[in-house]
């Protein structure tokens, strides 16, 4: 409304980690579209496919951006923003022996559960912590028992 006061400025805590997580995802979808692309004739050398056939592996890859869109704009609206944001981003590499520490800063329960039952946090209530420590190399699914879109993989090197 007109004349009312512009109310003061608040910083944001750990504005330069924000941005830099923001930056990183953005950098690691556009790697990803590069890498199809590079790949694209190497893939259509080793298929022996033609140019047409090979296309669809693009076109896939656009398509599934695409259903994506609305469907993460839904989770944003029923988890929130930061936790979908985070769990986008979860696939990372550790090194065996690192213990991993997961945060539930969402406003849910949750739970961090692997997919081969090597761990269960049991449910975490907003706030609450769970640790774990990786001790063999190799790639490990998990999700949430209680969400179960909401998944992601941890890669021990």
């Amino acid at each position: 409304m007109r004349g009312e006061a512009v109310p003061p400025f608040v910083p944001v805590p750990n504005r330069g980690m924000i941005t830099l997580s923001i930056m990183l995802a953005n950098i690691m979808q556009g790697l990803d579209n590069t890498i199809l692309n590079v790949a694209l004739p190497h893939i259509q050398g080793s298929l022996s496919a033609s140019l047409d056939q090979i296309a669809w592996a693009l076109t896939s890859y656009i398509v599934c951006c695409a259903i994506m869109m609305p469907l993460t704009g839904w989770l944003a609206g029923r988890f929130g923003i930061k936790y979908v944001f985070l769990v986008s981003v979860a696939s990372f590499t550790v090194a065996s022996g690192t213990q991993v520490t997961i945060v539930n800063d969402g406003p849910s329960t949750h739970t961090w559960t692997s997919d081969s039952g090597a761990w269960d946090s049991g449910a975490l209530a907003p706030g609450s912590t769970y640790a774990h420590t990786f001790s063999t190399p190799g790639t490990f699914g998990f999700r949430c028992s209680i969400h179960p879109v909401m998944q992601g993989s941890v890669t021990v090197s």
